[in-house]
């Protein structure tokens, strides 16, 4: 995935629900593949 903002939005009928992330490099290498989640906000447009 690149680096930057991104925002992933979906929609079913009327309901629509958006989550923005940021993708930035590690500072360290990690020890397992994957991802993490820091410094979450939750906000729903429901």
């Amino acid at each position: 995935m690149r680096l930057g903002n991104w925002t992933l939005e979906v929609k079913n009928g009327d309901m629509t629900d958006r989550v923005t992330f940021q993708v930035e490099l590690a500072k360290t290498t990690p020890m397992r593949r994957g991802f993490s989640v820091v410094n979450s906000q939750r906000s729903s447009d429901r």
